[in-house]
């Protein structure tokens, strides 16, 4: 009833390419078997539930709890940062670490607006806007170390979503130094951390971050390949 209702007063082409597809409905078993694994209720990897709540909803509330210091510390920084995002939405830096606004971010255009926030951005003509995690950087880079700030994370992208590509990425570094400060900052506020974790607080691939780490002296492995972490040597 359907394929009839498809092909009543359509163009002989349009026919032509939808009977091509008569009684080959197995053309379709992975399409569909994929759109069953995105809603799927269950804590696995391709389903959209899993990547809201269990991967993206503690980053979110990481970010929160990290912004109420943050936020008494930049004061002035926040101030530029909203007039550089104000013409993306009509929410306030503030507003997106809210926990109300954990809503708005379960679409991707939601995840782009929120990460474009922590990298910043490009304009047309190439200018680097700064995002709230460069201005942590530099404020990190002449801080005590008991004064530190960590970087916010970046959320993960919505299942089978296109993103927007966002600043503090290698691009947003003007050199390989300040890259690497930005790795240094990363772990001086932390015991250990794991590479995955390393790449994503800086905005780089897996591949490129071990790159980067092997080839610190003062930075050192700890425990075997499967739970590897790595920390500044004492």
């Amino acid at each position: 009833m359907v394929r009839n209702f498809i092909l009543d007063g359509a163009e002989e082409d349009v026919k032509e390419s939808i009977a091509r597809f008569s009684e080959f409905t197995t053309y379709f078993v992975n399409f569909h078997q994929n759109r069953r694994n995105m809603y799927s209720p269950e804590a696995q990897a391709t389903a959209i539930s899993n990547r809201c709540v269990n991967e993206n909803l503690p980053r979110f509330l990481d970010n929160a709890r990290n912004y109420a210091v943050i936020s008494g510390k930049l004061e002035k920084e926040l101030e530029m940062l909203n007039a550089d995002m104000s013409g993306f939405s009509d929410f306030t830096v503030s507003d997106r670490f809210s926990l109300d606004y954990f809503a708005y971010v379960l679409p991707q255009s939601g995840i782009d607006d929120y990460n474009r926030i922590l990298g910043g951005y490009s304009t047309e003509d190439g200018t680097k806007i700064k995002g709230l995690n460069e201005y942590i950087n530099l404020y990190n880079q002449t801080a005590e170390r008991n004064d530190r700030i960590p970087l916010l994370k970046v959320l993960y992208k919505q299942i089978l979503s296109d993103r927007d590509t966002v600043s503090f990425i290698p691009e947003s570094f003007g050199s390989d130094q300040e890259l690497l400060d930005a790795l240094y900052a990363y772990l001086k506020d932390k015991d250990s951390a794991k590479t995955a974790d390393i790449a994503v607080a800086i905005g780089l691939g897996i591949t490129r971050t071990k790159e980067l780490i092997y080839d610190m002296p003062d930075v050192e492995a700890l425990g075997g390949n499967r739970n590897r972490t790595y920390r500044l040597k004492q």
